[in-house]
């Protein structure tokens, strides 16, 4: 049974759960939901357990038609929410009725948001994991963002015995900081540059993407820059590359690399760091 249709994909809409584990001797990505905690919350509330895949939004949203009754949720960034053309609220239990449409506005305020739905979407399951790898054809809609004309069965079924509500997190506008802690090769940064990347702001590039953010405007300086040989890395690492403008790897970043890693961003802050829109200025904070 095809539960759900979609109308329009949006920017860039994929199935992602928590990620694969243990696969990066493989040279596989863990992959994943870019904000964890806003992904745990949205099954939380349609009392999924918390690791079923979901659909994860990037700053456009895209439009579903519903065939069949369902409840969700709707988590992450505000993407002025709306079914059938009324504004409905995030992060509460939402009761849809066959022919519905789901569908919202570019995002003003953060860069993800994620749709759950009481149930499991069947789709491909890869390394055990269902989060789509665009890279490499892995996990839901055999590893494609979601496109128009796509379905969605939903199986196993869970029962929505209370609607469920939980509070709206600050707006995304609001971050200001990321905190980060140092990495392995933070002696190579010269004391202006230590400075530097503590003391000025960053600006988010806009092609950053699933793979990796690069911070510009403000240049960091290295005693030393030799090419190391690929050491591992994985999300949250901040690379340093010649031009000393830092990348920060992401969830579908590479495994190895042979920039040096000046500092690591733990979870909770790239969840943070994954809401920020392009071109949004940021400082960073040594812990």
């Amino acid at each position: 049974m095809q539960d759900i249709e979609i109308l329009k994909p949006g920017l860039f809409t994929t199935i992602q759960d928590h990620g694969r584990k243990s696969v990066a001797y493989y040279a596989i990505p863990s992959g994943g939901a870019m904000d964890t905690d806003a992904y745990e919350k949205s099954n939380l509330i349609v009392n999924n357990p918390i690791d079923y895949p979901v659909v994860e939004c990037t700053i456009m949203p895209p439009e579903i038609l519903f065939h069949q009754e369902r409840h969700i949720a709707l988590t992450g960034a505000d993407m002025k929410w709306m079914i059938n053309g009324i504004l409905i609220q995030r992060y509460k239990t939402i009761y849809v009725n066959k022919g519905d449409i789901l569908s919202g506005k570019p995002s003003r305020d953060g860069a993800r948001a994620y749709i759950a739905i009481a149930g499991l979407i069947d789709t491909q399951n890869h390394y055990g994991s269902y989060s789509s790898y665009t890279y490499a054809s892995l996990g839901g809609n055999s590893g494609n963002r979601l496109s128009k004309g796509d379905f969605l069965a939903i199986k196993r079924g869970t029962s929505q015995r209370t609607m469920i509500e939980m509070s709206i997190p600050e707006s995304y506008l609001q971050l200001k900081s990321i905190s980060f802690e140092r990495g392995p090769e933070w002696n190579l940064v010269s004391d202006e540059g230590k400075k530097k990347m503590q003391s000025q702001t960053f600006k988010l590039s806009a092609v950053s993407n699933r793979m990796g953010a690069r911070l510009l405007d403000n240049k960091i300086e290295a005693n030393q820059y030799n090419q190391m040989s690929s050491v591992p890395v994985f999300p949250g690492i901040i690379q340093l590359p010649p031009s000393g403008e830092p990348i920060i790897l992401l969830q579908d970043g590479q495994t190895t690399g042979g920039y040096p890693r000046i500092g690591i961003i733990n979870k909770e802050e790239l969840n943070r760091f994954n809401q920020l829109l392009p071109n949004t200025s940021i400082y960073l904070t040594l812990n």
